[in-house]
């Protein structure tokens, strides 16, 4: 009985100091919308996704040209992911008591958005790392003169932007309407004010997930204008028929 206490309160204390967080193996966020032709890929299977369909460690979601994907995940944080785009779920460290999470995501091409909820998130590309925490940024990985880079621009808030190849030094910190690019094998370029016109471009690739809106209905009020001139006096009139007269105002000399 002596030689099992020790192991046995060794084993309580284990218990009682381990930290709150765990991996989350089941479901870790969500689809909330898609457009057009979005896919799921959990190991080796790519199906059609859907809105609600769960998104689990390890998961990716690719969009097709003119696509879109909105997805939400149990921090609060949502990420939007434009067209011609894919991206992994890499890591997520969830604590279940806070709800609070360490999460890694991985773009491996196109563009994505992401509003940070309660979250220390990481974006991962082939040339940079991302680091924020309760900010709103777009990333993209884009080409000029044939070198590979990613573009980092924060909409609000800050983050820290670094190499994501390892010897290769160098970090920067973006902030509020700034950018900055990572080349493949290079330091992030020093923070400048963001281009407008690539911040139009990806708010056109990266917007809501809204369908369009309906056109507005056609009056049914009927006349038709006979003459116009440019005069000092107006008089108001009745333009149309019974219940589709129209109220307006004709000028006169």
């Amino acid at each position: 009985m002596k030689l099992c206490r020790p192991i046995i309160v060794l084993q309580i204390c284990l218990f009682l100091a381990a930290p709150s967080f765990s991996y989350a193996e089941q479901k870790v966020g969500s689809i909330l919308k898609v457009r057009n032709e979005v896919f799921r890929i959990r190991n080796t299977n790519r199906v059609p996704a859907m809105a609600r369909m769960p998104l689990a460690l390890k998961d990716a979601v690719e969009t097709a040209q003119h696509a879109r994907a909105k997805l939400s995940f149990s921090d609060n944080s949502i990420i939007i992911l434009g067209e011609l785009s894919k991206m992994e779920v890499k890591e997520y460290l969830l604590n279940t008591l806070k709800k609070k999470s360490n999460s890694v995501y991985r773009l491996i091409d196109g563009s994505l958005k992401v509003v940070v909820g309660r979250s220390d998130l990481k974006i991962h590309t082939l040339s940079a790392l991302v680091a924020a925490r309760g900010t709103e940024f777009m990333v993209w990985i884009g080409t000029e003169m044939g070198k590979t880079y990613t573009g980092v621009i924060m909409i609000e808030g800050n983050t820290t932007v670094e190499s994501s190849i390892e010897g290769v030094e160098g970090k920067v910190s973006v902030q509020q309407g700034q950018m900055t690019r990572v080349f493949l094998n290079e330091p992030p370029e020093t923070p400048r004010p963001a281009d407008l016109k690539i911040m139009n471009e990806l708010s056109v690739t990266l917007d809501e997930v809204q369908h369009p809106a309906p056109a507005p209905k056609k009056s049914k009020v009927s006349g038709e204008v006979v003459n116009k001139s440019v005069v000092k006096d107006s008089a108001n009139v009745a333009v149309g028929q019974g219940s589709q007269a129209n109220t307006g105002s004709v000028v006169m000399e």
